[in-house]
């Protein structure tokens, strides 16, 4: 969206752009060879009821779904104000280079998005979680800087940490309970729904002081981080009782 607004066309031409890349994913389906579960295998069988039993059955689960709530709307928030916060602090133009500041952050997002995967042979989930939530606080907290470029980098470090949150809690969520998996993902998709209700928060904040509005989403990285740490504690417990 930043780039066909930088090479001067107009907003509307970004939903042809959508199209084209959602049938090219649409046709890389097809070529995938999905492997059926066997019956030891196969999740529990979702309902409604089984889920919401679940979410408020399970302390950690429901922790763990309102961090996803949460970080969809931190994520949201950014977008929504990245450009807004660049042209009030900095004057920069909103229509060319103050956009350019979203066009950073999902960039960076998609980057880590890529490379997550890649990561996580490397280093373990739960610690890949606790590093992105602590390094997109950090991201966060440099909006508050009085730098355009500091803010800038800012932006680009909390997209490339800002990435990997989201599938990383689901997938801890699966490791914690792989026999829930189908409660789990009608959770998250409920989630992302109702988190789209903490940008209008942030732009009421935003009326106050733009950069104060940047609290939520730091805020919500704080808690991620808890989440990070908890996830973490709980698993050398597990293990101590098992040694």
């Amino acid at each position: 969206m930043p780039l066909v607004v930088v090479i001067g066309l107009v907003w509307k031409s970004i939903f042809p752009i959508y199209l084209v890349v959602a049938i090219l994913a649409l046709l890389t389906v097809f070529v995938l060879k999905i492997e059926e579960p066997s019956e030891e295998t196969k999740p529990h069988q979702a309902s409604l009821k089984s889920s919401f039993q679940l979410l408020f059955g399970e302390k950690y689960v429901l922790m763990m779904v309102l961090g996803i709530f949460l970080y969809v709307g931190a994520e949201l928030g950014m977008n929504s104000w990245i450009s807004t916060h660049l042209e009030t602090e900095f004057r920069l133009d909103i229509n060319t280079i103050a956009t350019l500041g979203i066009g950073f952050f999902l960039i960076a997002l998609a980057v880590e998005r890529l490379l997550g995967t890649v990561l996580h042979h490397y280093i373990s989930p739960k610690t890949h979680f606790l590093i992105t939530s602590v390094f997109g606080f950090v991201g966060v907290l440099g909006t508050f800087i009085n730098s355009e470029w500091v803010v800038i980098g800012s932006i680009i470090l909390a997209g490339l940490t800002f990435g990997n949150i989201f599938p990383t809690i689901f997938s801890l969520l699966i490791e914690y309970m792989p026999d829930r998996s189908s409660e789990f993902s009608g959770l998250m998709v409920m989630a992302i729904f109702v988190g789209v209700i903490v940008p209008p928060v942030m732009g009421f904040i935003v009326e106050i002081s733009i950069q104060l509005g940047f609290v939520v989403p730091a805020l919500i990285l704080l808690y991620t981080t808890f989440l990070a740490v908890r996830t973490r504690k709980m698993t050398f417990l597990e293990n101590t009782r098992k040694n």
